[in-house]
């Protein structure tokens, strides 16, 4: 870096700083000085030469922010920034397009709920949106006239693997979703609650699939999504009301591409016309007796048909691992006795 441009402007004192998440807003991080010389030390106009920053660790980045801290006159300085291609490196996934949710529960009667699987890391600050609106192709837009609800990663990254149920979606512009029993459908996208910038997964619970728009109960295919991989209509044909992922029986751990044409496959549904209890980690209780830091479902006879067991039979987490239940056990025994988030899908890379 040099400062060569105008007689007395000199920078003594700056650093360079870079962001991990690969996009022009994400926060960024401080890495190294660029120089802490003295304030005696001439670099000008009558005086040229340059400045050698370099990184005290190499950091693997898209974006870098070069920051001046204390200068002489003003800010003038030519900047240039060697860069290496790292072969090898591969970005871990995040919430960003097509196929990075599945829906993997809906329910029309009763109480209205819903189930997505994050198929990569949500992190935090980013929004994902879920809406009972018609995408309507002929208008590029979504309509306006049923239930949106929106949810704000916070804290720290989500994991893929997760499920965010209804109850999640907490930060409006509604309360609750409103699924109408005659058909409808459901579309998450990530941006606000009005404005989407990707749509990420959607499932179809009318008839028409993703084939037509214009009512209440139909819906384009929104763009960018694939029918039958991240946009499912295994509840279209025949139509059903309520529909739950098996995955007490199905698919649970694999790529996202091995997962989503699980999702994708009506066999591994359990469906119904009448309510049904989205007994999906992170969502509805299963066995219906649990309490938090008093029992837990043990699921000894499979998802939702078995009892439920005293916290107080496991001193520790490690104790919920150790003791011959089964996955589904040991996931809900760390939740609901220890809190720790429920989730019995593993997404590989």
């Amino acid at each position: 870096m040099n400062s060569s441009m105008q007689p007395g402007c000199l920078l003594y004192d700056g650093k360079v700083q870079f962001n991990d998440d690969f996009t022009s807003t994400g926060v960024f991080a401080n890495v190294a000085p660029i120089c802490r010389c003295s304030t005696s030390f001439s670099i000008g106009f009558d005086s040229p030469g340059s400045l050698l920053g370099l990184f005290q660790t190499p950091v693997t980045t898209r974006y870098v922010r070069i920051e001046p801290v204390h200068w002489h006159g003003m800010i003038a300085m030519r900047s240039g920034l060697f860069a290496l291609e790292y072969q090898g490196f591969t970005p871990k996934p995040h919430v960003s397009g097509p196929g990075d949710c599945a829906v993997v529960g809906y329910q029309a009667d009763g109480s209205d709920d819903f189930a997505i699987l994050l198929l990569a890391e949500l992190r935090v600050g980013t929004t994902i949106v879920a809406t009972d609106n018609a995408w309507i192709a002929v208008n590029n837009a979504l309509n306006t006239n049923e239930r949106t609800l929106s949810y704000t990663q916070s804290g720290s990254n989500l994991a893929a693997g997760n499920v965010l149920t209804a109850s999640d979606f907490t930060a409006g512009p509604h309360s609750a979703m409103a699924f109408a029993a005659a058909g409808d459908q459901l579309i998450v996208y990530e941006g606000s609650a009005l404005a989407p910038n990707q749509f990420l997964c959607a499932l179809s619970a009318d008839s028409t699939g993703f084939a037509s728009a214009g009512t209440a109960a139909s819906t384009d295919l929104p763009p960018g999504l694939t029918e039958g991989i991240d946009a499912i209509t295994v509840l279209s044909s025949p139509e059903r009301d309520n529909g739950v992922y098996r995955y007490d029986t199905a698919t649970v751990s694999g790529d996202k591409e091995t997962l989503l044409k699980a999702i994708a496959n009506v066999n591994n549904w359990e469906t119904s016309d009448s309510s049904l209890t989205l007994s999906m980690p992170g969502a509805t209780a299963p066995c219906g007796c649990e309490v938090s830091t008093s029992s837990f479902c043990n699921h000894d006879n499979g998802a939702g048909s078995a009892s439920c067991e005293p916290c107080s039979d496991h001193s520790s987490q490690d104790s919920c691992a150790n003791d011959g239940l089964p996955s589904l056990g040991v996931a809900d025994c760390l939740y609901w006795c220890f809190g720790v988030a429920r989730s019995v899908f593993t997404v590989t890379e």
